[in-house]
């Protein structure tokens, strides 16, 4: 860890490298050849250009080729980890984004959004898209609030024995409602089962 002027350990900032296949490859088989450094076997430049948001686009030197590169928002954060020994790790910081490089060497078109669909394992796959589907409804305002205070309001009349559970006004004003004593009984049962 890096220390900071007021003596605290500062975090180190990091974001995960994918590469296609072959290029992941070379890269490897560049790093392990006899006198190799990293710096020899990849390079990473970040540059500016029309249409992507500063940052975004990055030039990556893999032994004599370049290729494009974008920086993308992990849809869940990383922890990372480092040894010493190979058998003791220690937690060194987060991971929140991805350099995420193409196979191509022209420049793509930027993307709509700068956020990864997919985490980095098979279980975080379409999280994104997930976490968004199971988001509960603003109960503070915006969208979805009149529903919710309709659906508060039938739960409370339910509750209190005034209507059941497909009425859209309490049962004095249906025609041929049950009695109230009944209906709150037997939705009672259904929304609190006993214990046999």
């Amino acid at each position: 860890h890096a220390m900071m002027e007021d003596g605290a350990a500062a975090e180190e900032e990091a974001y995960v490298l994918r590469l296609p296949l072959p290029l992941a490859a070379r890269v490897r088989e560049l790093m392990q050849a006899p006198g190799a450094t990293r710096e020899m076997a990849m390079h990473v430049q970040f540059v500016e250009q029309p249409g992507f948001v500063a940052g975004r686009l990055a030039r990556v030197r893999i032994g004599e080729d370049y290729f494009p590169a974008t920086l993308m928002d992990l849809p869940t954060v990383v922890e990372s980890a480092k040894s010493v020994d190979g058998m003791s790790y220690y937690k060194c910081g987060h991971v929140s984004q991805m350099l995420v490089v193409s196979e191509m060497m022209m420049t793509p078109a930027p993307p709509p959004s700068y956020v990864a669909r997919d985490g980095l394992t098979p279980p975080a796959r379409g999280i994104r898209d997930f976490w968004a589907a199971n988001q509960p409804i603003n109960p503070h305002g915006g969208e979805g609030t009149a529903e919710v205070e309709r659906v508060e309001a039938k739960l409370k009349r339910i509750l209190d024995g005034q209507g059941g559970p497909l009425d859209d006004e309490p049962p004095s004003a249906a025609a041929g409602a049950q009695p109230a004593a009944s209906v709150a009984a037997g939705e009672r049962a259904l929304l609190f089962p006993r214990a046999a």
